[in-house]
């Protein structure tokens, strides 16, 4: 399916398909909203579609909580689209860097065979007009790595944000994290509690998640 998201210089078209043979997909979740807005998405697409694909959900246990939030994220896709989704796969280095930990995810799932590709949920840095210029974390074009899809790599942050007003999935943003300075609650000073908050404010909708 296309959806289109944002408006004026930030509209763009957003491709959320699948493969067309059978496949073990995995989705890699952080815990935060745009992985959880794309295993919804995924899972709303398999269902349109009729598809045989296996959804795994999987995430790397990182300090900032990411794995207190997965669970509840896979348990209430699979309540809210009546489908089927195994419990997420605990994988890769929770103590590598933070550059390299979805990295070294991939390649555990990879390695130990229990997935045939990956999605994750990534977007592009925010542009010039971000409130917290020069402070970007690295997100490198994950489009080119092998056996990996990016749905999101081409829109920034107010596009997957805008994706929860346009399915009415508040719930579902409720019970996301993105604060890296707290494994509970959000700091509303690190990167990604501003750049959460940025897009937010961009959309005109009230942050339906934790305090």
């Amino acid at each position: 399916m296309l959806i289109y998201t944002g408006k004026d210089n930030y509209r763009k078209a957003i491709a959320i398909t699948l493969p067309k043979e059978r496949m073990r997909v995995g989705v890699m979740l952080s815990g935060g909203a745009d992985s959880a807005i794309l295993l919804y998405l995924l899972c709303l697409e398999r269902k349109n579609t009729n598809s045989l694909h296996k959804i795994i959900p999987v995430t790397v246990p990182r300090t900032d909580g990411a794995w207190n939030y997965v669970a509840d994220i896979v348990d209430y896709v699979r309540k809210e689209l009546d489908c089927e989704l195994p419990d997420p796969i605990k994988c890769g280095d929770p103590d590598s860097h933070h550059s390299v930990q979805v990295t070294s995810g991939r390649e555990y799932v990879f390695e130990h065979n229990l997935v045939d590709l990956v999605y994750y949920g990534s977007q592009k840095t925010p542009p010039a007009e971000f409130p917290m210029p020069g402070i970007y974390p690295e997100r490198p074009d994950r489009v080119t790595y092998n056996r990996v899809i990016c749905p999101f790599a081409e829109v920034d942050k107010r596009n997957t944000i805008e994706l929860f007003g346009l399915y009415k999935q508040w719930d579902l943003l409720a019970l996301t994290h993105s604060c890296t300075e707290k494994t509970h609650g959000r700091c509303g000073k690190c990167f990604n509690c501003t750049e959460r908050k940025w897009a937010l404010d961009a959309c005109g909708f009230t942050d339906s998640g934790e305090k």
